[in-house]
């Protein structure tokens, strides 16, 4: 598992998905931090790969209502796990996302989800299998 892999392919799709818009004014990249100031917003990318919950915490902080932060793991079983552990945390975070990345499968590179949002729209009880039925269609990084 290599972190440089899910750094190159983080900023790959982030300035994939601005090739339209062409609204990324500065991208800057230190160690396993990405901070993009767009024309309306700044977005904080952090590439987790070891997901222990007082990291989680401490990332946490960095999100407001004026920075939108998404956590960038690799698509692996533990971390999906370890997100379940830490979701009732993570869903008092209006503008997070989670990224759970996997550069080398041949199917979807990545899935995605807004903790906040997931658990309004689904049934709590229904978590893990929904989460690890997104974590297969990507397969194990």
């Amino acid at each position: 598992m290599s972190e440089k892999e899910l750094h190159d392919w983080i900023i790959k799709y982030i300035k994939h998905r601005d090739l339209i818009k062409k609204e990324i004014l500065s991208l800057e990249e230190k160690n396993n931090l990405i901070t993009v100031k767009y024309k309306t917003k700044t977005h904080l990318y952090i590439i987790i790969t070891n997901l222990k919950e007082e990291e989680i915490a401490k990332h946490l902080k960095q999100c407001n209502s004026a920075v939108n932060l998404s956590l960038i793991f690799p698509n692996t079983v533990k971390i999906v796990e370890a997100v379940i552990k830490v979701w009732d945390k993570l869903i008092e975070y209006q503008h997070l996302s989670l990224f759970f990345v996997n550069p080398r499968s041949v199917n979807d590179k990545k899935w995605i989800i807004f903790p906040q949002t997931h658990h309004r729209i689904s049934d709590p009880a229904s978590l893990k299998i929904g989460l690890m039925a997104l974590y297969e269609g990507v397969g194990e990084y």
